[in-house]
């Protein structure tokens, strides 16, 4: 499997803030943005072999914008013409979704059959990035074997999808996104705090710490110092 692991380490962080577009994002194209995040994702989030940037449209119109390889736009053409698939099913209504074994998984059988005859392709994730009235994006990671992505991975893939809907979208808070992925040995701390007092596993606790984040206006990096903190006066 490709990709590495995201830890504490200082250059992973500014690594994701090149691929943005270093200190300029304003100068780059959005395709251009993308195709660098894409490429990215695919170094960064462990288990990733190809990445792509899929849009649709209302009524659904797949256009694959931006791919590390051509796997990406067969996947998109096999959902077009099926009316059905990870994709459709899940950029509507869900942040992310994981297809662990594209074989023994029963939700899309046409388009199961037609990948798996198309391409070496066994493991998909999916990261929404945007949604309006009419229109929806989204990171598509693919990998060649099955149960190729963790919990881990998906975290990681969060954190890049984000990053990536940012800037495009003309937001540019590099440095704090920067600081996230630097100090993720924090949220990994919060998140075995979260696990170990509402007993739950380590994705429902990410999740509790994202619906945190987002209801509360605090980046997830002092979110998790929060949550470590008042466990420490417990």
């Amino acid at each position: 499997m490709t990709g590495t692991s995201f830890g504490s380490s200082s250059g992973r962080g500014q690594r994701l803030v090149d691929a943005a577009g270093g200190s300029d994002t304003c100068a780059a194209t959005h395709e251009a943005i993308l195709q660098r995040m894409a490429d990215h994702a695919v170094r960064e989030i462990p288990g990733a072999k190809y990445a792509g940037v899929t849009t649709a449209g209302f009524p659904a119109q797949l256009d694959t914008v931006v791919m590390t390889h051509s796997y990406a736009a067969v996947v998109d053409a096999i959902q077009q013409y099926r009316h059905q698939g990870p994709f459709l099913s899940a950029a509507w209504k869900r942040d992310v979704l994981r297809v662990n074994d594209l074989e023994a998984d029963e939700r899309w059988p046409a388009y199961r059959r037609d990948v798996l005859r198309s391409t070496p392709i066994r493991t998909v994730l999916s990261f929404r990035l945007f949604t309006t009235a009419r229109s929806v994006g989204a990171l598509m990671i693919y990998a060649n074997e099955p149960n190729a992505f963790d919990r881990h991975a998906e975290e990681i893939g969060y954190v890049v999808a984000t990053h990536t809907a940012l800037a495009v979208g003309g937001a540019q808070p590099r440095d704090r996104v920067r600081h996230v992925l630097d100090n993720w040995d924090v949220v990994t701390q919060a998140k075995s705090v979260l696990m170990e007092q509402f007993q739950v596993g380590s994705s429902e606790a990410f999740q509790m710490l994202k619906r945190l984040s987002l209801s509360s206006s605090n980046d997830l990096l002092r979110l998790s110092q929060c949550v470590i903190d008042k466990a420490r006066q417990l």
